[in-house]
């Protein structure tokens, strides 16, 4: 599906809510501290992973890109986030594009 400038996300949640939700309603052992979400994807052959972690030191998070090896994770960067949200879409009446 392509995004264009009229389609709108169906939610927007930020990502301290979800953990919030996550400890409240799933386990409440969750660490309020500690934080972490990914994303993995393949592109061709190359397999990749963003993750977004908790940051000890400021609010927010740090985005790490990393690329598999065929063994490990990678680190290819990092960079300090200082807001995250999770938009979902869902397919519009005129369908995919």
């Amino acid at each position: 599906m392509r995004l264009r400038d009229r389609d709108q996300p169906t939610q927007v949640v930020a990502l301290s809510e979800l953990y919030r939700a996550y400890r409240e309603y799933c386990d409440p052992r969750v660490d309020d501290q500690y934080q972490r979400f990914e994303i993995q994807f393949t592109t061709g052959v190359v397999r990749y992973r963003i993750r977004y972690e908790s940051r000890n030191d400021h609010d927010g998070s740090w985005r790490y890109t990393d690329e598999w090896t065929g063994c490990t994770w990678h680190v290819q960067g990092r960079d300090p986030v200082t807001d995250l949200d999770v938009a979902v879409f869902t397919n519009t009446e005129d369908g995919d594009d």
